[in-house]
């Protein structure tokens, strides 16, 4: 069973499941900006996602979280916020469910395509395991279309990533 807390001093949807603790949660998120704070179509659409991934896909999700972008070559100057999709994988049925969700590119990218479209603070957004580094990353290019993130070798000389390129071992498989 999940449940939806809306923090309203950061206008942050946290969705978790039922029995997990609050405590300090309010420690875990900084104020955001009035750019990173979302709008009421935006907050409809992601749980409109979140009902579709669950109840379509019958796919439950561990959390469905907004955070601030870490990428200095962000071409965006608004869109500075990620929405990340966590999935759950710890039973067999869960962990088959999840493998077909992440082998699903075009579901992947329509969803971030809706997303970025209608949340006009999101420059990213991903889907993962949760409790795990892999994830797959959809960026919001300056013409207004999504792109996977493209891997970089781990020996990259330069310090900054290019925007639409990621850098992680477990997902630059």
């Amino acid at each position: 069973m999940l449940y939806q807390l809306l923090l309203q001093h950061t206008n942050q949807l946290v969705i978790m499941p039922k029995g997990t603790t609050l405590i300090a949660l309010g420690l875990l998120f900084a104020p955001l900006s009035v750019a990173a704070q979302t709008s009421s179509a935006c907050d409809r659409l992601i749980a409109d996602v979140r009902s579709d991934i669950i109840h379509r896909l019958r796919m439950p999700l561990y959390s469905v979280n907004f955070s601030p972008v870490d990428n200095p070559s962000n071409p965006h100057i608004h869109r500075v916020m990620e929405v990340v999709f966590l999935l759950n994988h710890y039973t067999r049925t869960d962990e088959h469910r999840a493998a077909a969700l992440m082998s699903s590119p075009k579901l992947l990218a329509s969803y971030a395509k809706r997303i970025t479209d209608v949340c006009k603070n999101v420059a990213t957004v991903s889907f993962g395991y949760h409790a795990t580094s892999y994830a797959i990353t959809f960026f919001r290019m300056t013409d207004g279309t999504v792109r996977l993130g493209e891997c970089v070798p781990l020996s990259r000389k330069e310090k900054i990533i290019p925007w639409g390129y990621i850098m992680y071992v477990d997902v630059c498989r």
